[in-house]
């Protein structure tokens, strides 16, 4: 629906807008992309959909024109609304997580023979950390100086894998650690 910008106190009808149009009919006879398109005119001479630089020639807004009504679609509004606070939560997470992956290398680098590879959330509250080790560790000493650090419960999981494949990941160049999202 197109909804009028400078309404009169009496006068608030409602003009439907035709679904499913992508090609539009301007006010100068012109045919342009309904996506352009700021307002529609109902002023009979010259009825049709305006962009903004029609607007502006016409200064619709300044004479504050009782003709003109708004093509703003408040569900695509919503729509796009509701992906921008999507993609914000997504970033924010992501921050987080490498901010937790960064404590947990801290945490762990004068460990020897031990790397961290892989952090994931695990619940509400814990952490799932995926590390390498040529030899065993000591599973509480770990788990209590990584706790520590990140201030969450922690679980340690060891890769399965050979020997050769834990020095790689150790002292290798595929030595960096890897953030998983849940």
């Amino acid at each position: 629906m197109l909804t009028p910008v400078f309404a009169l106190q009496e006068e608030t009808r409602l003009i439907p807008d035709p679904a499913g149009t992508f090609e539009v009919r301007c006010i100068n006879g012109a045919r342009t992309v309904k996506g352009k398109c700021c307002g529609y005119c109902s002023y009979a001479p010259h009825a049709g959909y305006l962009t903004g630089d029609m607007a502006r020639k016409h200064r619709c807004f300044e004479k504050e024109c009782v003709f003109l009504y708004s093509c703003a679609d408040t569900g695509d509004e919503a729509r796009r609304a509701a992906r921008r606070e999507a993609k914000t939560a997504e970033k924010e997470q992501r921050r987080q997580a490498a901010g937790l992956a960064d404590a947990v290398c801290a945490a762990t680098r004068g460990i020897e023979d031990f790397r961290a590879v892989r952090v994931e959330p695990d619940g509400a509250a814990g952490l799932v950390v995926w590390y390498a080790s040529v030899f065993g560790i000591d599973d509480r000493a770990v788990t209590a100086a990584v706790e520590d650090a990140v201030g969450r419960s922690v679980c340690l999981r060891p890769l399965r894998c050979d020997m050769a494949a834990a020095a790689r990941l150790i002292f290798g160049p595929e030595a960096a650690l890897t953030v998983q999202m849940g």
